[in-house]
């Protein structure tokens, strides 16, 4: 998540440089309703399958993978990063990137919001990136350098929407396992190393306390 550090007050034109046009940019008309999500008994099979495609078979490993996943979308059950927060939850969230006065006028706004939050960064460079590019998948992949590098494994992730199918859910959580995070988070998953695996998954420790119990519930299956 973005960094708790506040900047300059003021308006947009002066807090990030984003004009009205630019935050709204990509909406294409009213937001469309999240994707449904699979059962969590599918999305375990669609997600070790894919594990196992891509060469994990140690079981530790595997049920970190599983653990991690889970609670980033929420025992699977979110598919697609909510970004329809509050003015007040705006300035918990994206401090960074929203003043006072930023979180009152775009609160609600989920296309301003991404855009606002995302935009210019992780690859994101054209107007509505940020709102194109947003979390998607079991590991909620987000921004276009994330997108067009999983697109080279898998050209369906040429429409940012497959990422949110089921199968596009498991293949970018494997690809993010594997070709992001790589090494490090493998080598601290093997050894079940859940503090370690969730500082490469988050950047920090949000939710470790549940990502602990998803861990130990999956090492005893």
């Amino acid at each position: 998540g973005a960094t708790a550090n506040n900047g300059p007050g003021g308006d947009a034109s002066v807090w990030g440089g984003v004009s009205d046009a630019d935050a709204m940019a990509g909406g294409g008309g009213p937001v469309k309703p999240p994707r449904p999500s699979p059962k969590r008994s599918e999305a375990e099979r669609l997600l070790i399958a894919e594990a196992v495609k891509a060469g994990i078979t140690d079981p530790t490993e595997i049920a970190m993978l599983l653990a991690q996943a889970a609670h980033e979308s929420g025992g699977f059950s979110s598919v697609e990063e909510n970004l329809n927060y509050s003015s007040e939850r705006l300035l918990q969230i994206f401090p960074k990137y929203f003043s006072p006065a930023m979180a009152k006028k775009y609160g609600r706004n989920p296309v301003a919001i991404a855009n606002i939050a995302y935009g210019k960064r992780m690859g994101n460079k054209d107007p509505g990136d940020g709102y194109k590019y947003r979390g998607r998948g079991f590991m909620q992949l987000t921004g276009r350098s994330n997108y067009e590098a999983l697109a080279k494994k898998y050209p369906q992730a040429r429409d940012p929407d497959w990422v949110s199918t089921p199968e596009g859910s498991a293949a970018s959580a494997v690809y993010f396992w594997t070709n992001i995070a790589s090494q490090a988070i493998r080598q601290r998953a093997q050894r079940g190393d859940v503090l370690g695996a969730t500082k490469i998954v988050n950047g920090g420790t949000n939710g470790l306390a549940d990502r602990r119990n998803e861990f130990g519930h999956y090492m005893q299956k």
